[in-house]
């Protein structure tokens, strides 16, 4: 059943949620039995996605640069959330001349931060 302002109410035969499961799972009504076993087996971890122009996020040598790069720091293991860098340049085929980088949960701050946003990104797992 969908209801818009003014409008009288229509039923569907299906409808397409473009959200995460948990997000589909609160949207609705009366979930049944499977729906809400299905959408609540999805778990999700919260990252800080920062957009910037530091280049030290990167390998040294610029012919290392890859879309993907994991920064590993001695200790790592002990539990810390990931620490990625994406190279928006190469996987949108940006301008070269302005390198712009996205950052999952910097241990300090980038320099020359253009944006921050947060994300929910899903944990995969058996049952997801």
């Amino acid at each position: 059943m969908g209801e818009g302002r003014g409008c009288a109410p229509e039923r569907y035969d299906s409808a397409v949620l473009a959200c995460h499961a948990d997000q589909a799972l609160a949207v609705i009504d009366r979930p049944s039995a499977m729906e809400q076993r299905l959408l609540s087996a999805f778990q999700y971890v919260p990252n800080r996605a920062v957009l910037h122009r530091d280049r030290t996020w990167m390998p040294r040598t610029r012919r290392c640069w890859a879309s993907w790069n994991y920064l590993s720091r001695k200790g790592d293991g002990d539990g810390e959330k990931l620490l990625l860098t994406y190279w928006m340049n190469r996987l949108q085929n940006l301008d070269p001349a302005h390198d712009l980088f996205v950052t999952l949960n910097p241990h300090q701050e980038p320099r020359d931060i253009l944006a921050e946003i947060a994300y929910d990104h899903p944990q995969y797992s058996r049952e997801a």
